[in-house]
Protein backbone atom coordinates (compact mmCIF):
# COMPACT_ATOMS: atom_id res chain seq x y z
CA UNK A 1 0.00 0.00 0.00
CA UNK A 2 1.37 3.67 -1.30
CA UNK A 3 2.43 5.68 1.97
CA UNK A 4 0.03 8.68 1.97
CA UNK A 5 2.43 11.64 1.93
CA UNK A 6 2.01 14.51 4.87
CA UNK A 7 2.57 18.02 3.54
CA UNK A 8 4.89 20.13 5.68
CA UNK A 9 2.79 22.93 7.56
CA UNK A 10 2.84 26.73 7.49
CA UNK A 11 2.35 29.39 9.23
CA UNK A 12 1.59 33.25 8.10
CA UNK A 13 0.86 34.73 11.59
CA UNK A 14 -0.43 38.42 10.60
CA UNK A 15 -1.03 41.30 13.62
CA UNK A 16 -4.09 42.32 11.22
CA UNK A 17 -6.50 40.65 8.93
CA UNK A 18 -5.31 38.76 5.97
CA UNK A 19 -6.99 40.81 2.50
CA UNK A 20 -8.04 39.20 -0.66
CA UNK A 21 -4.78 40.46 -2.31
CA UNK A 22 -2.65 39.21 0.08
CA UNK A 23 -3.66 35.86 -1.16
CA UNK A 24 -1.46 36.63 -4.65
CA UNK A 25 0.85 39.17 -2.79
CA UNK A 26 2.43 36.43 -0.25
CA UNK A 27 2.31 33.47 -2.57
CA UNK A 28 0.08 31.90 -0.61
CA UNK A 29 -1.93 29.72 -2.88
CA UNK A 30 0.88 28.81 -4.89
CA UNK A 31 2.43 27.57 -1.65
CA UNK A 32 -0.46 25.79 -0.49
CA UNK A 33 0.18 23.26 -3.37
CA UNK A 34 2.58 22.09 -1.68
CA UNK A 35 2.40 22.78 1.68
CA UNK A 36 -0.23 23.21 4.35
CA UNK A 37 -0.57 26.73 4.52
CA UNK A 38 -2.17 28.29 7.48
CA UNK A 39 -3.32 32.43 8.07
CA UNK A 40 -3.38 32.90 11.26
CA UNK A 41 -5.36 36.42 11.83
CA UNK A 42 -4.18 38.25 15.31
CA UNK A 43 -6.15 41.05 15.17
CA UNK A 44 -8.36 40.16 18.35
CA UNK A 45 -4.77 39.56 20.32
CA UNK A 46 -3.45 43.20 18.75
CA UNK A 47 -7.28 45.25 19.18
CA UNK A 48 -6.80 46.41 15.30
CA UNK A 49 -9.85 47.35 13.58
CA UNK A 50 -10.82 44.47 10.93
CA UNK A 51 -9.73 45.20 7.31
CA UNK A 52 -12.14 45.72 4.49
CA UNK A 53 -11.94 42.42 2.17
CA UNK A 54 -11.16 39.49 4.37
CA UNK A 55 -10.07 36.66 2.85
CA UNK A 56 -13.45 34.24 3.08
CA UNK A 57 -13.77 30.69 2.02
CA UNK A 58 -10.35 29.74 3.12
CA UNK A 59 -9.82 26.62 4.57
CA UNK A 60 -7.09 27.43 7.06
CA UNK A 61 -8.09 31.28 8.37
CA UNK A 62 -7.84 31.17 12.02
CA UNK A 63 -8.75 34.00 14.33
CA UNK A 64 -6.88 33.89 17.40
CA UNK A 65 -7.67 36.19 20.37
CA UNK A 66 -5.38 34.98 23.09
CA UNK A 67 -1.68 34.56 23.19
CA UNK A 68 -2.41 31.08 25.14
CA UNK A 69 -4.45 30.07 22.46
CA UNK A 70 -1.86 30.84 19.78
CA UNK A 71 0.76 29.32 21.93
CA UNK A 72 -1.57 25.82 22.01
CA UNK A 73 -2.12 26.07 18.14
CA UNK A 74 1.95 26.07 17.35
CA UNK A 75 2.62 23.64 19.86
CA UNK A 76 -0.69 21.17 18.78
CA UNK A 77 0.55 21.69 14.73
CA UNK A 78 4.60 21.96 15.10
CA UNK A 79 4.62 24.26 12.00
CA UNK A 80 7.82 23.77 10.19
CA UNK A 81 7.81 27.24 9.16
CA UNK A 82 6.62 30.50 10.84
CA UNK A 83 6.41 33.57 8.61
CA UNK A 84 6.81 36.17 10.95
CA UNK A 85 4.29 38.99 9.86
CA UNK A 86 3.61 41.00 13.69
CA UNK A 87 5.50 44.03 11.81
CA UNK A 88 8.87 46.29 12.87
CA UNK A 89 7.54 46.94 16.31
CA UNK A 90 8.11 46.58 20.57
CA UNK A 91 5.04 46.27 21.84
CA UNK A 92 4.87 43.76 24.62
CA UNK A 93 2.21 41.37 22.94
CA UNK A 94 4.95 41.19 19.94
CA UNK A 95 7.68 40.59 22.23
CA UNK A 96 6.18 38.22 23.93
CA UNK A 97 4.95 35.86 20.89
CA UNK A 98 8.76 36.35 19.99
CA UNK A 99 9.86 34.67 22.76
CA UNK A 100 8.62 31.82 22.17
CA UNK A 101 9.32 31.35 18.80
CA UNK A 102 12.70 31.66 20.41
CA UNK A 103 11.96 29.54 23.67
CA UNK A 104 10.09 26.50 21.39
CA UNK A 105 13.24 26.59 18.03
CA UNK A 106 10.53 27.34 16.20
CA UNK A 107 11.61 28.07 12.58
CA UNK A 108 10.83 31.70 11.95
CA UNK A 109 11.14 33.85 8.86
CA UNK A 110 10.79 37.63 8.42
CA UNK A 111 10.47 39.34 5.18
CA UNK A 112 11.41 42.69 4.62
CA UNK A 113 9.53 42.40 0.91
CA UNK A 114 7.70 45.83 1.57
CA UNK A 115 10.25 48.59 2.50
CA UNK A 116 10.03 51.85 2.62
CA UNK A 117 11.37 55.45 3.02
CA UNK A 118 11.90 56.36 6.70
CA UNK A 119 10.19 59.37 7.18
CA UNK A 120 12.43 62.32 9.21
CA UNK A 121 10.29 64.90 10.81
CA UNK A 122 12.33 67.94 11.96
CA UNK A 123 12.45 69.31 15.48
CA UNK A 124 9.96 72.07 14.40
CA UNK A 125 7.29 69.56 12.85
CA UNK A 126 7.75 67.22 15.79
CA UNK A 127 6.51 69.75 18.02
CA UNK A 128 4.17 71.06 15.95
CA UNK A 129 2.33 67.52 15.68
CA UNK A 130 2.57 67.41 19.38
CA UNK A 131 0.61 70.25 20.40
CA UNK A 132 -1.81 69.97 17.79
CA UNK A 133 -2.13 65.65 19.83
CA UNK A 134 -1.33 65.73 23.01
CA UNK A 135 -2.69 62.33 22.82
CA UNK A 136 -0.11 61.36 20.10
CA UNK A 137 2.59 62.88 21.84
CA UNK A 138 1.83 60.81 25.29
CA UNK A 139 1.75 57.29 23.06
CA UNK A 140 4.99 58.32 21.53
CA UNK A 141 7.19 59.03 24.62
CA UNK A 142 5.89 55.40 25.71
CA UNK A 143 6.37 54.12 22.64
CA UNK A 144 9.88 55.61 22.72
CA UNK A 145 10.57 54.67 25.81
CA UNK A 146 9.51 50.71 25.59
CA UNK A 147 11.37 50.43 22.33
CA UNK A 148 14.70 51.28 23.92
CA UNK A 149 13.92 49.40 26.81
CA UNK A 150 12.91 46.44 24.82
CA UNK A 151 15.31 47.00 22.42
CA UNK A 152 17.98 46.50 25.35
CA UNK A 153 16.58 43.42 27.18
CA UNK A 154 15.66 41.35 24.67
CA UNK A 155 18.17 42.27 21.54
CA UNK A 156 18.40 38.30 21.04
CA UNK A 157 14.33 38.23 19.70
CA UNK A 158 15.79 37.75 15.85
CA UNK A 159 14.38 35.32 12.68
CA UNK A 160 16.36 32.36 11.67
CA UNK A 161 16.22 33.60 8.78
CA UNK A 162 15.31 36.86 6.41
CA UNK A 163 14.36 38.03 3.31
CA UNK A 164 15.52 41.76 1.96
CA UNK A 165 14.24 43.65 -0.74
CA UNK A 166 16.50 46.37 -1.30
CA UNK A 167 20.14 48.37 0.52
CA UNK A 168 17.60 49.47 2.52
CA UNK A 169 16.61 46.10 4.62
CA UNK A 170 19.96 44.90 5.16
CA UNK A 171 20.40 46.13 8.68
CA UNK A 172 17.95 43.87 10.37
CA UNK A 173 19.82 40.86 12.31
CA UNK A 174 19.20 37.04 11.46
CA UNK A 175 20.45 33.78 13.08
CA UNK A 176 21.13 31.36 9.95
CA UNK A 177 20.57 32.78 6.69
CA UNK A 178 19.60 36.30 4.70
CA UNK A 179 18.20 35.73 1.22
CA UNK A 180 18.48 39.41 -0.94
CA UNK A 181 15.31 38.96 -3.10
CA UNK A 182 12.51 41.38 -4.47
CA UNK A 183 9.64 43.02 -3.04
CA UNK A 184 6.31 41.91 -2.89
CA UNK A 185 4.97 44.65 -6.26
CA UNK A 186 7.97 43.76 -8.03
CA UNK A 187 6.35 39.97 -8.11
CA UNK A 188 3.06 41.11 -9.29
CA UNK A 189 5.02 42.65 -12.24
CA UNK A 190 5.89 39.51 -13.07
CA UNK A 191 2.16 37.87 -13.04
CA UNK A 192 -0.27 37.78 -16.20
CA UNK A 193 -3.42 40.61 -16.08
CA UNK A 194 -6.33 38.62 -16.04
CA UNK A 195 -8.65 41.28 -16.74
CA UNK A 196 -8.43 43.42 -19.44
CA UNK A 197 -8.63 47.15 -19.57
CA UNK A 198 -9.62 48.54 -22.86
CA UNK A 199 -8.54 52.16 -22.12
CA UNK A 200 -6.03 54.57 -23.33
CA UNK A 201 -4.00 57.69 -22.86
CA UNK A 202 -5.35 58.10 -18.77
CA UNK A 203 -3.41 59.06 -15.57
CA UNK A 204 -4.41 56.65 -12.73
CA UNK A 205 -4.89 57.94 -9.16
CA UNK A 206 -3.20 55.51 -6.30
CA UNK A 207 -6.19 56.07 -3.36
CA UNK A 208 -5.17 55.95 -0.11
CA UNK A 209 -7.88 55.95 1.76
CA UNK A 210 -6.41 58.92 3.83
CA UNK A 211 -9.51 59.97 5.52
CA UNK A 212 -10.74 56.72 6.64
CA UNK A 213 -7.31 54.51 6.81
CA UNK A 214 -8.02 51.53 9.30
CA UNK A 215 -4.17 52.08 10.61
CA UNK A 216 -5.35 55.61 12.30
CA UNK A 217 -6.51 53.48 14.47
CA UNK A 218 -4.27 50.29 14.31
CA UNK A 219 -1.09 52.14 14.70
CA UNK A 220 0.30 55.10 16.03
CA UNK A 221 -0.21 57.75 13.47
CA UNK A 222 -1.73 61.04 14.95
CA UNK A 223 -4.53 61.75 13.44
CA UNK A 224 -6.61 61.94 10.01
CA UNK A 225 -4.64 64.15 7.91
CA UNK A 226 -7.89 65.46 5.84
CA UNK A 227 -12.00 66.00 6.14
CA UNK A 228 -14.71 64.93 3.89
CA UNK A 229 -13.49 68.58 1.98
CA UNK A 230 -10.80 66.14 0.63
CA UNK A 231 -13.13 64.11 -1.80
CA UNK A 232 -14.38 67.46 -3.24
CA UNK A 233 -11.31 69.30 -3.75
CA UNK A 234 -10.44 65.67 -5.52
CA UNK A 235 -13.12 65.84 -8.15
CA UNK A 236 -12.80 69.31 -8.86
CA UNK A 237 -9.29 68.64 -9.36
CA UNK A 238 -9.67 65.70 -11.71
CA UNK A 239 -12.31 67.27 -13.98
CA UNK A 240 -10.48 70.14 -14.92
CA UNK A 241 -7.54 68.12 -15.07
CA UNK A 242 -9.60 66.24 -17.75
CA UNK A 243 -10.49 69.39 -19.89
CA UNK A 244 -7.15 70.69 -19.82
CA UNK A 245 -5.03 67.57 -20.86
CA UNK A 246 -7.02 65.21 -22.63
CA UNK A 247 -6.40 62.79 -20.27
CA UNK A 248 -8.54 60.24 -18.28
CA UNK A 249 -8.92 59.89 -14.99
CA UNK A 250 -9.14 56.65 -13.57
CA UNK A 251 -9.27 55.34 -9.93
CA UNK A 252 -7.24 52.61 -8.23
CA UNK A 253 -9.43 51.99 -5.17
CA UNK A 254 -7.30 51.05 -1.60
CA UNK A 255 -8.19 47.86 -0.82
CA UNK A 256 -9.20 49.20 2.59
CA UNK A 257 -11.76 51.71 0.94
CA UNK A 258 -15.51 50.56 1.70
CA UNK A 259 -18.03 50.59 -0.96
CA UNK A 260 -19.50 54.28 1.67
CA UNK A 261 -16.17 55.87 0.54
CA UNK A 262 -16.07 54.57 -2.73
CA UNK A 263 -18.95 57.10 -3.78
CA UNK A 264 -17.19 60.13 -3.54
CA UNK A 265 -14.97 58.89 -6.40
CA UNK A 266 -18.62 58.20 -8.56
CA UNK A 267 -17.49 60.80 -11.20
CA UNK A 268 -14.90 58.27 -12.33
CA UNK A 269 -13.87 55.01 -13.40
CA UNK A 270 -13.41 53.02 -10.42
CA UNK A 271 -10.75 50.08 -10.21
CA UNK A 272 -10.25 47.25 -7.20
CA UNK A 273 -6.79 45.22 -6.82
CA UNK A 274 -5.72 46.01 -10.01
CA UNK A 275 -3.18 48.81 -9.34
CA UNK A 276 -0.30 47.40 -11.11
CA UNK A 277 -1.84 46.99 -14.32
CA UNK A 278 -3.54 50.49 -13.86
CA UNK A 279 -0.12 51.65 -13.60
CA UNK A 280 1.42 49.76 -16.31
CA UNK A 281 -0.44 51.21 -18.96
CA UNK A 282 -1.01 54.42 -17.53
CA UNK A 283 0.56 57.75 -19.43
CA UNK A 284 0.93 59.76 -15.82
CA UNK A 285 0.62 58.30 -11.87
CA UNK A 286 -0.99 60.41 -9.39
CA UNK A 287 -0.37 60.17 -5.44
CA UNK A 288 0.42 61.23 -2.19
CA UNK A 289 3.09 58.68 -0.38
CA UNK A 290 1.48 55.24 -1.79
CA UNK A 291 3.45 52.37 -1.54
CA UNK A 292 2.32 51.81 -5.23
CA UNK A 293 5.64 54.14 -6.11
CA UNK A 294 7.11 50.75 -6.42
CA UNK A 295 5.11 50.08 -9.43
CA UNK A 296 5.50 53.29 -11.05
CA UNK A 297 9.54 52.77 -10.55
CA UNK A 298 9.16 49.66 -12.15
CA UNK A 299 7.39 50.73 -15.39
CA UNK A 300 9.46 54.38 -15.12
CA UNK A 301 6.31 56.28 -14.97
CA UNK A 302 6.18 60.24 -13.95
CA UNK A 303 4.67 60.58 -10.99
CA UNK A 304 2.70 63.84 -9.52
CA UNK A 305 2.32 64.08 -5.72
CA UNK A 306 -0.65 65.72 -4.49
CA UNK A 307 -1.02 67.72 -2.03
CA UNK A 308 -3.92 69.92 -0.54
CA UNK A 309 -4.73 72.90 1.69
CA UNK A 310 -5.74 70.58 4.62
CA UNK A 311 -3.01 68.54 4.15
CA UNK A 312 -0.29 71.29 4.11
CA UNK A 313 -0.74 71.72 7.55
CA UNK A 314 -0.98 68.19 8.38
CA UNK A 315 1.93 65.57 9.63
CA UNK A 316 1.68 63.86 6.07
CA UNK A 317 3.17 66.72 4.11
CA UNK A 318 6.36 65.60 5.22
CA UNK A 319 5.51 61.88 3.87
CA UNK A 320 4.42 63.89 0.40
CA UNK A 321 7.42 66.14 0.46
CA UNK A 322 10.39 63.53 1.25
CA UNK A 323 8.65 60.77 -1.23
CA UNK A 324 8.09 63.09 -4.16
CA UNK A 325 12.13 64.26 -3.49
CA UNK A 326 13.14 61.01 -3.93
CA UNK A 327 11.79 60.85 -7.69
CA UNK A 328 12.31 64.37 -7.92
CA UNK A 329 8.92 64.28 -9.16
CA UNK A 330 6.74 67.63 -9.15
CA UNK A 331 4.25 67.94 -5.94
CA UNK A 332 0.36 69.72 -6.62
CA UNK A 333 -2.05 71.04 -4.83
CA UNK A 334 -5.52 70.02 -5.51
CA UNK A 335 -7.24 73.16 -3.94
CA UNK A 336 -5.11 75.26 -6.64
CA UNK A 337 -7.24 75.32 -9.98
CA UNK A 338 -4.74 77.21 -11.75
CA UNK A 339 -2.27 74.71 -11.34
CA UNK A 340 -0.07 73.44 -14.02
CA UNK A 341 1.93 70.22 -14.68
CA UNK A 342 5.67 70.30 -15.71
CA UNK A 343 6.88 68.85 -18.64
CA UNK A 344 6.74 64.61 -18.21
CA UNK A 345 10.15 63.86 -17.62
CA UNK A 346 11.74 61.48 -14.96
CA UNK A 347 15.31 60.98 -13.45
CA UNK A 348 17.10 57.75 -14.92
CA UNK A 349 19.32 58.24 -11.79
CA UNK A 350 16.83 58.29 -9.12
CA UNK A 351 14.47 56.11 -10.25
CA UNK A 352 16.96 53.61 -10.52
CA UNK A 353 18.60 54.60 -6.99
CA UNK A 354 15.33 53.78 -5.06
CA UNK A 355 14.99 50.14 -7.12
CA UNK A 356 18.36 48.98 -5.24
CA UNK A 357 17.36 50.58 -2.01
CA UNK A 358 13.90 49.27 -1.44
CA UNK A 359 12.53 46.95 -5.00
CA UNK A 360 15.06 44.79 -6.23
CA UNK A 361 18.20 43.64 -4.09
CA UNK A 362 20.98 44.32 -6.60
CA UNK A 363 22.73 41.28 -5.34
CA UNK A 364 19.60 39.29 -6.22
CA UNK A 365 21.07 38.68 -9.74
CA UNK A 366 23.63 37.06 -8.72
CA UNK A 367 21.48 34.47 -6.06
CA UNK A 368 18.47 34.57 -9.06
CA UNK A 369 16.42 31.89 -6.61
CA UNK A 370 12.24 32.78 -6.58
CA UNK A 371 10.19 32.75 -3.44
CA UNK A 372 9.51 28.89 -3.63
CA UNK A 373 12.71 27.53 -3.92
CA UNK A 374 13.88 29.94 -1.00
CA UNK A 375 10.81 28.59 1.28
CA UNK A 376 11.66 24.98 -0.41
CA UNK A 377 15.89 25.29 1.02
CA UNK A 378 14.79 26.11 4.63
CA UNK A 379 12.36 23.98 5.41
CA UNK A 380 14.57 21.32 3.60
CA UNK A 381 17.15 22.25 5.62
CA UNK A 382 15.56 22.51 9.16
Amino acid sequence: MKKLKIKKKIFFIKNTTFQKIHLTKFNILELSKQYEVYLIDLTGIFKGQVKFDRVKNYKNYIKINTIEKLYDLILINNPDLIIDMLGNNYLIRTLRIRNFFLKNNLNTLIMRRGLQPHIKFSLIERISINIKNPFYFIKSIYAYLTKHFFKFFFNNLIPKFYISSGYKGDNLRYKIKKYNFYSYDFELTKKKFFKKININNYAVFIDENIVFHPDYYNSNYPNSPATLKYYKSLQNFFTNFEKKYNLKILIALHPSTTKKVEKYFRNFLRFRDITNQLIKKSNLVFLHSSTAKHFAAIYKKPMIYLTSNEIKKSWFQTYINQNSNLFNSQIVNIDNLNFKIKKLNISKVKYQEFISNYVIHPKFRKENKNFLQIINEIIENE
